[in-house]
């Protein structure tokens, strides 16, 4: 869980560790790591200034402006917030405190970077970005600090055991020195119970699943139940009045969308 991530990071740095977060700053969900990470800071280093919190990533400064002008593309917590009106993020109020710093490359980190930090950067495959390049800094024996190396990518095959996934994620950075990983898998995909219980609020005409969809949602008698096979073609009628399509996440992912002007 996010509180379950947000609370090693908080401890690490609370032990004199800093932390490395490989990660990906698209999607609302991760950015609302960042803000949780911001406030749990705030409050455990309330009497003293909170350790540093850096975003590295080449479209993070842009990722942050877009999350705090698309209200309506956040939670309904968040989206709340504009009629208040409020920013849905505290992006720009943590930049100008000082609290959080966001630059486009570990160039632009401060130099030396304070210790202990948080520091996200992508990517979370771990061969590629400035994520890599940091762990390969810290894991040196010469630098004689202690870090943690935060995993929170959910398991590529959810038969994989943890620790045979993380032997293989970091083998080419054996050994780690003074890098400790701690594995926190943050899947924030919708769940099967979630699923259903969205099938059953918005009670749709015809439900289209991928070929193993979950089980209980052939519980949902409001929506007939239609197979998309690979390599199907669903035709959407634009013409007909009163018609929407709401395409969830994963199979929008895998859609190739395109339209055909009628005659």
């Amino acid at each position: 869980s996010v509180g379950a991530v947000v609370d090693a990071a908080v401890r690490a740095v609370a032990g004199g560790m800093s932390v490395l977060l490989p990660w990906s700053p698209a999607g609302g969900s991760s950015l609302g790591l960042v803000e949780a990470i911001a406030g749990a800071l705030s409050v455990r280093f309330h009497a003293a200034r909170p350790p540093l919190l850096a975003l590295v990533s080449p479209v993070g400064a842009d990722c942050l402006s877009h999350a705090s002008s698309l209200a309506e593309w956040v939670d309904c917590r968040r989206a709340e917030r504009a009629f208040e009106p409020q920013l849905p993020f505290a992006f720009d109020a943590l930049q100008s405190e000082g609290r959080l710093l966001c630059v486009g490359s570990l160039d632009a980190l401060p130099s030396p970077l304070p210790h202990p930090a948080i520091v996200l950067a992508p990517d979370p495959s771990l061969r590629t970005g400035p994520a890599a390049a940091l762990l390969r800094e810290w894991r040196h024996p010469a630098r004689g600090r202690r870090a943690l190396l935060l995993l929170t990518a959910p398991l590529p095959v959810p038969t994989l055991r943890p620790e045979e996934h993380c032997a293989q994620l970091l083998a080419p950075f054996s050994p780690l020195g003074h890098v400790q990983p701690l594995l926190r898998p943050l899947d924030l995909r919708t769940g099967e119970v979630e699923a259903y219980s969205m099938l059953e609020a918005m009670a749709p005409r015809i439900a289209v699943l991928p070929p193993a969809p979950l089980r209980s949602l052939e519980r949902v008698r409001a929506a007939p139940v239609r197979r998309l096979a690979p390599s199907a073609t669903l035709l959407l009628p634009a013409s007909q009045p009163c018609l929407s399509a709401r395409i969830a996440g994963p199979l929008a992912d895998a859609t190739r969308m395109r339209c055909l002007a009628g005659g």
